[in-house]
């Protein structure tokens, strides 16, 4: 009996460590799997790393199985071990794909992309997304520079991304340009190329000074990439322009070939033409031929350059924003969106174009969009400011117009043409009824003093001004006898009322003009009787006039002047005297 129990045992024992072998010889398998599955040990340095992990972990696992191995632990262990094989089971599995493990989509690091290829992949995961532009020397233009969402975000997570992408080098940036005088045409070249400068126009005469070196430069210091500056190289002496061997200038870049042509003193003159061959500013043909002999003194050479390809402009009015920038990113064209309301063009659809379709035009044209924000609809306002500024924003047509209300403070608004809400027609014109406070009837003040006038305009709230006015044998001193605005007229408080008020009854006086106020000339008598007449005569008006006379001298009152001693003079009349001018 107890035989039995023993080979029972032993038959158990041997059972559990069958669970041990499959372990290792899994682990063992799935590593053999990894190093021969990889086709580059670097690109699965991970898995392989994994699987190797897993084999030695299984080899101490089961060699500490078999060294401490009891009967009671046995079951432990087999279930251990049998858990190990599926494990390893499963990530062979994963790695062989015969299972496909589903992950949840993410975002995906679209720095570096171009705008075109970026839209393309948001689309697809149906990701809306605002782009902003930005200057930058580093990234070239229309790429990528960075995204809001961080890489790895779950698309669930996601509903709007920003993309900040870049416009290109800043050319309005301002630098600071050494004086270059000595410099090698290579040490410029340099320089320019580092610093962005796209307005430097090399030239080159004939010098005592060592063959393309600066000698010449117009404007050094703080300048912008793109502005002039014109640097001149020694081409040597004249013995040094010689006839050259023509190269092959074909698809060397304009600058390329115009420098080797300008280096050795040949003329040049330039054609352009499209070209769906040669980049644009490459050489496309020249009219001479490679190995021609060239004299700068008597030849020219006639460059083609090319415009790139011939962009012929589709409809963009069919198009989407996706589909137009991508379209001027893959023909390196420049794009400029602006968005304007619109009644007939459906949200988010291209209103116009500055091209039409058809229209043919080259690399670098700047393509410019208007999309539509969709219908305008009136909105609330409590500020005739608010309403002219919105108005002004969103290009609406809108006229003023002011009236009298007895409850609405002058300056506000009363009503619109529009209510809240209401679209706004392309053609329409918004009107805007303004109040002008309450209406005041303005009194007639003729013939009453400027006591009363005073109270009449304080209890009106009007601002009345006097001035003085004329005698008048009608109407008594300081009382109205005119006013600036009519009365029954109807206007607002504070309105400003100019009242002219009477000198009075105008009085009479005689004119005394005596011998001893003439001068010993015209001009004499004339200023001592207009200050002396004056005085006598207040109110009244003198006007002097110079006549010759045969017999009188100069300065004495002339025998027929309309004016002279004695003659009655009123207050508010004006008097003509004759002087005798000889």
């Amino acid at each position: 009996m107890a035989k039995k129990e023993t080979a029972k045992k032993i038959v158990k024992r041997h059972y559990y460590k069958v669970f041990l072998f499959i372990a290792l010889a899994a682990s063992l398998g799935y590593v053999v799997f990894s190093l021969f599955n990889s086709g580059n040990v670097v690109d699965s340095f991970e898995s392989v790393l994994t699987s190797l992990g897993l084999s030695i972990f299984t080899i101490i696992f089961v060699l500490t199985a078999l060294l401490l191995f009891n009967e009671k632990g046995g079951i432990l262990i087999s279930l251990a071990a049998l858990i190990l094989t599926g494990f390893i089971t499963f990530s062979f599995a994963a790695d062989s794909k015969m299972i496909e493990i589903t992950e949840e989509p993410s975002i995906i690091s679209l720095t570096g992309l171009t705008i075109s290829e970026a839209v393309e992949w948001l689309n697809e995961n149906e990701i809306e997304y605002t782009e902003e532009y930005v200057l930058s020397d580093e990234v070239e233009k229309y790429l990528i520079i960075a995204q809001d969402i961080i890489p790895g975000t779950l698309l669930k997570d996601v509903t709007v991304i920003k993309l900040t992408i870049s416009d290109g080098p800043n050319y309005d940036k301002e630098v600071v340009v050494p004086n270059m005088m000595g410099w090698t045409l290579d040490e410029v070249t340099e320089y320019i190329e580092k610093n962005f400068l796209i307005g430097v126009i090399f030239d080159f005469t004939i010098s005592n000074e060592p063959k393309n070196i600066v000698i010449d430069q117009d404007k050094n210091g703080a300048l912008r990439r793109n502005d002039e500056i014109n640097v001149v190289f020694s081409i040597g002496t004249e013995e040094d322009l010689v006839p050259i061997e023509m190269i092959d200038l074909r698809n060397m870049s304009l600058f390329d070939a115009s420098l080797f042509l300008k280096q050795n003193g040949i003329p040049y003159e330039l054609e352009y033409e499209f070209s769906s061959i040669t980049e644009r500013d490459y050489i496309i043909t020249t009219d001479k031929e490679v190995g021609e002999i060239v004299d700068p003194h008597e030849d020219t050479v006639t460059l083609v350059v090319s415009k790139g390809s011939e962009i012929v402009i589709p409809d963009f009015m069919k198009m989407t924003t996706d589909e137009i920038t991508a379209f001027v990113v893959e023909n390196k064209l420049n794009i400029k969106f602006d968005d304007s309301y619109d009644e007939t063009v459906e949200i988010g659809k291209v209103i116009s174009s500055n091209f039409a379709e058809g229209d043919i035009v080259e690399e670098g044209t700047l393509i410019e969009i208007i999309i539509s924000k969709g219908q305008l609809k009136m909105e609330a306002f409590t500020s005739l400011y608010a309403f002219r500024e919105w108005a002004t924003k969103y290009g609406v047509s809108y006229k003023e117009s002011y009236e009298f209300s007895n409850t609405i403070a002058s300056g506000s608004i009363i009503n619109f043409s529009h209510t809240e809400g209401e679209v706004i027609g392309n053609t329409d014109t918004v009107t805007v009824s303004v109040s002008k406070g309450k209406a005041v009837t303005i009194p007639s003040y003729y013939n009453m003093s400027k006591t009363a006038i005073q109270s009449s305009c304080t209890s009106l709230g009007l601002k009345c001004s006097f001035v003085s006015g004329n005698y008048s044998s009608t109407i008594a001193k300081d009382y109205a006898y005119s006013q600036s605005r009519s009365s029954g007229s109807l206007v607002t408080v504070g309105t400003s009322v100019t009242l002219t008020l009477s000198k009075g009854t105008p009085a009479t006086t005689v004119v005394y003009i005596r011998p001893e106020l003439y001068g010993s000339t015209a001009d004499a008598t004339i200023s001592t009787l207009r200050t002396v007449l004056g005085q006598e005569n207040p109110g009244v008006n003198f006007t002097f006039v110079k006549k010759s006379h045969n017999s009188l001298p100069s300065g004495y009152v002339h025998s027929d002047s309309p004016t002279t001693m004695g003659t009655s003079v009123t207050q508010g009349n004006t008097y003509e005297i004759w002087i005798v001018d000889n």
